[in-house]
């Protein structure tokens, strides 16, 4: 049996006749074809890593950033930083003057409920300039 070179050890199963080698692959490799193929969500030259758009879990399983989850649902894009320790939103202006990391921080210019318009005492939207006498 070929593990093509991705498995952290080869036994021979002998419950089957004739007996067979088994793959037990390393991190990430699928062992339906022998440990061949690095399946989805992981990537890297030993299936190691999280693809992008993924985040590395302390287990080693990777996890979907997604704009619910990660985002507050206020997202254009989401993303994984480089490091995959990090998903990345980048806000949805036309659901609010959202910022942050998460889509979670509102100026305090704005109306803190929606973020779409402007907090009291400040007029034209999204500027919102304090009222003057």
């Amino acid at each position: 049996v070929d593990c093509y070179g991705h498995a952290s050890s080869v036994s021979e199963d002998t419950t089957t006749s004739p007996s067979t080698c088994t793959c037990t692959c390393r991190n990430k490799w699928n062992p339906a074809d022998n440990c061949k193929t690095c399946p989805s969500p992981y990537e890297g030259v030993d299936c190691n890593a999280c693809q992008a758009g993924f985040i590395t879990n302390a287990d080693t399983t990777c996890t979907e950033c997604t704009n619910a989850t990660n985002c507050n649902s206020r997202a254009l894009e989401v993303t994984s930083n480089t490091e995959r320790t990090q998903c990345s939103c980048e806000c949805d202006p036309e659901l609010g003057m959202w910022r942050g990391s998460d889509c979670s921080q509102c100026p305090t210019k704005y109306d803190q409920t929606s973020c779409k318009s402007c907090a009291a005492g400040r007029v034209n939207y999204p500027q919102c300039s304090l009222c003057r006498d």
